[in-house]
């Protein structure tokens, strides 16, 4: 029994030697290592007004989808699942793929061809002319080649300039869906904040109208059909109306049968002209109506703003990882080499 005493003597023994070691090292070395951290920290503050500055702006949206829940709250979606409601969204895009239309290669196309103005009230044909402005010998300044490969129009081909500053315009903007609250936030930074903010301006205005076309396709090339029938149908109705006078003309006195049975005969083709114009015309009419029922509904709850700070660099975040690196070096270099050379020469 006094053997297995003395182990745990020592042990508690080690225990209260390594301690007092601990505190002793804190008290040796706690100054130093807030002299290093500040001066690391200070270093670190300084170099931050060598980084490169962006301003960020944003914006945020409100699908229709997120509004409409069809009383039935945090259920509605299972009910929707389970075929116990039907989808009042139609043809609609879910929000959740919103962030998707703003990083394909159409897009990016779309944004290189916004005019913009900078801060110093500059204006540039582009925004591909914008990024490249501090080399105006750039050849991707200048229109692009165009050579005919005999390729669909569906089809993207671009050269590697172009596609270097597709995807460099595509960086410039984010989005994100957030499906708790079902709002969407649109932002963009860049070296510019005029030009941030018209990056997000343009953004929407894209995103709103993809969606709307998505939404209403099928009704426009409807509205579009029955454009062209009712150009034939009037068309149908006014000669079956010229045919029918003009045989009135001719028969003005003709007291036949044969005559009055060619009459009734041009007098139905004209009614049926006539009414089947009326139809089509009606249904024309509700198309373009439905058109507009149709038309999604994505508010603007907070539109896009020119930011007045930069958002990058964080010069107190910095100026904090410089110092935390430097309290970091500072005690490795105390553990393995000055502690090193210490206990040695004791």
């Amino acid at each position: 029994m006094a053997e297995e005493a003395i182990p745990s003597d020592n042990t508690s023994q080690v225990s209260e030697i390594n301690l007092s070691d601990i505190f002793l090292f804190i008290k040796r070395y706690a100054l130093a290592a807030i002299l290093i951290s500040g001066l690391f920290g200070t270093i670190g503050y300084a170099l931050s007004f060598l980084l490169p500055v962006a301003y960020k702006s944003s914006s945020v949206l409100i699908p229709e989808s997120a509004t409409s829940s069809n009383g039935l709250g945090s259920l509605s979606g299972f009910a929707r699942l389970s075929g116990l409601t039907r989808n009042e969204s139609g043809g609609a895009i879910q929000p959740d793929l919103y962030p998707s239309i703003l990083q394909t290669v159409p897009f990016s196309l779309y944004l290189l061809q916004q005019p913009v103005v900078d801060q110093n009230n500059r204006s540039y044909k582009s925004l591909q002319v914008f990024l490249h402005r501090d080399d105006p010998k750039d050849d991707v300044v200048k229109e692009p080649l165009k050579i005919n490969r005999n390729l669909s129009k569906d089809i993207v081909a671009l050269s590697k300039s172009e596609n270097s500053n597709s995807q460099r315009a595509r960086g410039l903007v984010s989005c994100i869906y957030d499906s708790k609250t079902g709002i969407i936030t649109i932002s963009s930074e860049t070296s510019d904040p005029y030009i941030a903010a018209q990056m997000v301006e343009a953004a929407n205005k894209y995103l709103i109208q993809y969606v709307s076309d998505y939404r209403t396709q099928k009704t426009v090339r409807e509205v579009e059909f029955l454009g062209m029938r009712v150009v034939e149908a009037k068309k149908r109705e006014q000669n079956a109306e010229f045919a029918l006078q003009s045989y009135r003309d001719r028969n003005r006195s003709a007291f036949s049968n044969v005559a009055q049975i060619g009459e009734q005969r041009l007098q139905s083709e004209y009614l049926l002209a006539q009414s089947l114009y009326n139809d089509i015309v009606r249904k024309w009419e509700e198309a373009k109506i439905k058109v507009k029922e149709e038309q999604p509904v994505i508010k603007v709850l907070e539109p896009a703003y020119v930011p007045l700070t930069r958002s990058k660099p964080s010069r107190k975040m910095v100026a904090l990882g410089m110092a935390a690196v430097g309290g970091f070096l500072f005690l490795l270099f105390v553990v393995f080499v000055k502690e090193k050379f210490h206990r040695r020469f004791q």
